[in-house]
């Protein structure tokens, strides 16, 4: 697989997508990225093109497109896990500023 550059991607790679639908009144986006999620990216971060966290990658789907993402809703997360007794969970800071443009910070780093 390649990016439009003609630089390969990986699988494992950051991704860019848009959410297409909000679903279980507001607990899970559908979100479709070029390349999905992959067993083990579960609790993966998603953001929004700010750079603010909505949600983790909770599932892969079929439908309502094949590789779409489940990813729940952040806030509720956290409201739910305070809530039945999982302590202070918070949400820290990243170490790095955000990049809306992945692909482009990718190919940067990598000398492209």
């Amino acid at each position: 697989m390649t990016s439009i550059s003609g630089e390969p991607l990986s699988l494992l790679s950051p991704k860019q997508g848009n959410v297409l639908a909000t679903e279980g009144n507001g607990w899970s986006r559908n979100a479709y990225t070029v390349t999905p999620g992959i067993p083990g990216d579960s609790g993966s971060g998603f953001l929004d093109d700010t750079g603010e966290a909505i949600g983790t990658l909770s599932t892969l789907q079929l439908a309502p497109l094949a590789d779409g993402n489940g990813v729940a809703d952040l806030s509720r997360e956290l409201a739910y896990a305070q809530s039945h007794g999982f302590g202070s969970v918070t949400l820290q800071n990243g170490t790095e500023p955000f990049r809306p443009d992945l692909v482009g910070a990718i190919l940067a780093g990598a000398g492209g």
